[in-house]
């Protein structure tokens, strides 16, 4: 599956709902900006815009998600920015924050990798193993699913419960980049 086809069908499946969702740092940053609906006030977005670090994408939506209880919580991330933010799954449970995450596994820090191979440079721990988020989510009592469509099911039968999804997918880049220094009339395409 496709980065972008991940972020369309959850797109999809909150159409018409109040939702806040947060992004982590990183590619999927860039395709969940690109590729969910935004109509503020009703579905707003929490990203650092690629200013901060990794790993807050879901400290933002516990935040935001205790502000706004009456809005669906969503989180896209990538399976970096998530190996810092699981320590958040127990937030989650303690407080009852009815959390959707989405974890998107490309099994690397694809933006650095990117900008890695378009230098020719090499990937320097990029290219990365991860663990079962799943099994962790399923450590600190959450849902959690390797499907995205059994966890989008979940997520619309049980809004009120937190749940996880590990989607591996297949992307190593996003296109066109806008490279330092240059206009936005010079952007590296492929």
């Amino acid at each position: 599956m496709k980065m972008r086809e991940a972020v369309e069908a959850i797109d999809s499946a909150t159409r018409g709902m109040e939702v806040i969702c947060a992004s982590g740092v990183g590619s999927h940053q860039q395709i969940v900006a690109r590729h969910f609906t935004w109509d503020y006030p009703r579905r707003m977005i929490l990203t650092d815009a690629g200013h901060g670090a990794m790993g807050s994408g879901l400290p933002m939506l516990v935040g935001a998600a205790m502000e706004r209880p009456a809005a669906m919580p969503v989180l896209i991330t990538g399976d970096g920015s998530f190996c810092i933010e699981m320590a958040c799954l127990a937030t989650l449970r303690e407080y009852q924050i009815p959390a959707k995450v989405f974890v998107l596994d490309n099994g690397s820090f694809g933006i650095v990798r990117q900008f890695e191979e378009l230098h020719g440079l090499e990937t320097v721990a990029t290219v990365r193993w991860n663990p079962d988020f799943a099994g962790i989510a399923r450590a600190c009592k959450i849902a959690a699913f390797e499907d995205l469509h059994k966890a989008l099911d979940f997520m619309l039968r049980e809004p009120h419960e937190p749940v996880l999804a590990h989607i591996r997918v297949e992307d190593h880049g996003i296109w066109p980049i806008l490279e330092a220094g240059h206009s936005m009339s010079d952007m590296t395409y492929p």
